[in-house]
């Protein structure tokens, strides 16, 4: 049902089945890729920009804060799920981006905050901290061919960053 809706750009119904999916099955990473998806074409076609995403961090600070707290209290899987709405609400923040990848790691899903990473890559392709965390998690899921693009990625903007050189010679 969810793909159907996308075809006919049903947007919001579309996030509501992949959403209703990934409540029953939290590692079914096809159906993250739908909805990362969805959710980034419905932005898109709303109008968003640096003032959305000022106001979709304001509107989810309650649930931002309840998810660090669910984070640091050991519950991974119910981070990840909030942080799931908030992505929802704003794709490309980079606050619910973060959040989503520390969820993603301490549940042990390295796969899906690689595919957040490299999808939010494309809008933050300047972001240095962004390519060092995508890096690192190359290197930590045995991917040293795409941790090296990354890398040189970051050599390529900051010719004299120590710290990225020395990454790349690893």
């Amino acid at each position: 049902k969810g793909l159907v809706a996308m075809e006919r750009d049903n947007l919001p119904y579309a996030m509501d089945m992949f959403a209703a999916v990934l409540e029953i099955e939290p590692y079914f990473l096809k159906c993250r890729k739908f909805l990362r998806a969805s959710s980034i074409k419905f932005m898109n076609e709303s109008g968003g920009g640096k003032g959305s995403h000022l106001q979709a961090t304001l509107a989810g600070l309650p649930r931002l804060i309840s998810a660090k707290l669910a984070l640091r209290s050991g519950d991974a899987m119910r981070a990840l799920g909030i942080a799931e709405k908030l992505m929802r609400s704003d794709p490309l923040n980079m606050q619910f981006v973060r959040l989503l990848c520390a969820s993603a790691q301490k549940a042990d899903m390295a796969e899906v905050a690689i595919h957040t990473l490299n999808l939010v890559r494309e809008y933050y392709q300047q972001d240095v901290n962004l390519l060092y965390d995508l890096g690192n998690l190359y290197m930590e899921a045995d991917q040293p061919g795409e941790a090296r693009k990354c890398f040189e990625a970051i050599v390529g903007l900051r010719p004299h960053d120590a710290r990225a050189m020395q990454a790349l010679k690893n």
